[in-house]
This record gives C-alpha cells, sequence and structure tokens, in this order.
C-alpha cells in the first residue's frame, strides 16, 4: 500500500513538473508562428440592435411585428434576438431611438470580425484571394443596407426587384469563384444567392432583407476566425 502511494506521488511530482515546462514550450511555439504570420488589417464593426428581454421566443414575434429582423444570434454563450444589423455606431444609435419612441427597449451588441491572420505557408499562398472574397463580401453587406433604407423610405418594388438581382448575380459569382478556395464561405454566397431570389420572385420585405443582412453580417464575423489567432 505505501509503495503504490509512493509511487503514485512520484509520478504526481513528475507531472507537475513536467506540466509547466510543456505549457511554456507550446506558448513559445505559438509565438513564433504568430510572429511569423502575415497580418492583414481587415476588421469591421457591426452593430446589432437587440430585444433587451431574454425570453428569445416571444422577443423573436415581437421584433417581426415591429418590422425588424427577428434573427436569433449567440454571443458569449448568450442568445439574443436582433431586429437590425448597421455598420455605423450613429446608425445604430438613431435606430435605437426610434425603438425606444415606440416602447422598446434595446440595447447594442457590437461585434468586431478581428484582423485576419496567414499563417502557414498555404495560408500565405492564397492570401489575396482570401483577402478579395471578404472585402467582395462586406461590399455586398454595404449594398445590402443601402437597399433596406431605400425600402424604408419608399422605394418601389420594381426597382428594389432590379438592385436585389444584381447583388444575386454577385453572390452568384462569389460562390462559383471561391466555393473551392473556402467551401464556407461559398456556403454563406449560395446561401444569400437563394435568399435574395425567393424575394425576387414574391414581394421585397424589409424584415427579410434585415434578416439577410444580420445573418451575412454575423457570417463574416464567423468566417474571420478561420483566420484567427
Amino acid at each position: 500500500m505505501s509503495t503504490d502511494f509512493f509511487i503514485k506521488n512520484k509520478f504526481l511530482r513528475l507531472f507537475c513538473y513536467i506540466l509547466p515546462v510543456f505549457f511554456v514550450v507550446c506558448s513559445l511555439v505559438y509565438a513564433v508562428v504568430i510572429k511569423k504570420a502575415d497580418v492583414e488589417q481587415a476588421s469591421k464593426n457591426f452593430y446589432f440592435l437587440v430585444s433587451d428581454s431574454t425570453h428569445i421566443e416571444v422577443s423573436a414575434h415581437v421584433a417581426l411585428l415591429n418590422g425588424g429582423a427577428g434573427y436569433v444570434l449567440k454571443n458569449d454563450g448568450r442568445e439574443y434576438v436582433a431586429y437590425a444589423v448597421y455598420r455605423k455606431e450613429t446608425d445604430v444609435e438613431r435606430a435605437q431611438t426610434c425603438m425606444a419612441n415606440v416602447g422598446e427597449d434595446t440595447q447594442i451588441l457590437p461585434l468586431t470580425s478581428g484582423d485576419l491572420y496567414f499563417k502557414t505557408n498555404e495560408e500565405k499562398r492564397k492570401k489575396e484571394s482570401v483577402l478579395s472574397a471578404f472585402f467582395c463580401l462586406y461590399d455586398c453587406i454595404s449594398l445590402l443596407e443601402q437597399e433596406i433604407g431605400r425600402l424604408e423610405k419608399g422605394a418601389t418594388q420594381q426597382s428594389s426587384k432590379r438592385i436585389l438581382g444584381v447583388l444575386k448575380k454577385q453572390f452568384a459569382y462569389l460562390h462559383k469563384e471561391y466555393a473551392e478556395l473556402f467551401p464556407e464561405y461559398g456556403a454563406v454566397c449560395e446561401s444569400a444567392k437563394t435568399v435574395l431570389q425567393k424575394s425576387i420572385e414574391s414581394v421585397v420585405y424589409v424584415t427579410d432583407l434585415r434578416y439577410l443582412a444580420c445573418e451575412l453580417c454575423f457570417s463574416y464575423i464567423e468566417l474571420s476566425k478561420t483566420y484567427s489567432i
């Protein structure tokens, strides 16, 4: 019994010595990898206007009734229901004031995509293509945001469908161009193309476009994690 206890204590002490060394070695290796990585300052800020309530199903229903997206997103272990998403802080603050005027309590949830780190030789080889993919997606988000604003101001269905048709073709091109290089990115573009096609074939609703905008912005953030530290 005492021999077993002695052996176990010996191994425990040995493990306690080795573990810190292991972590130090891993940290040094990681630091070297990061130092050699190509870093591109491509971070983007997105401001989600979300419900103050923690009741997700009810909040989603209320958001839709008020013309919002009703988009459910997860961040830091909590779920939120988004009314809309904006690229500028001043725009989301203005929207929050409008919601307060109609008696809806909201909060602003700022999320950032982060810079892109290209660590391996393979990642560095396709860096320019990946950067181009992110820039194109952001431009599409910008165009969609503008179209949402036009519809809010009374743009006709015909003119809106014409612009959304151009945006749909762009997503189709991006899917074709980058699906093999960046499969997750290709899936996002394919989904957006399908959503836009449905809107063009029926009635264009602001709520649908707001939902798509939320989905694209959140996807942009998630996609950037592929090249995070």
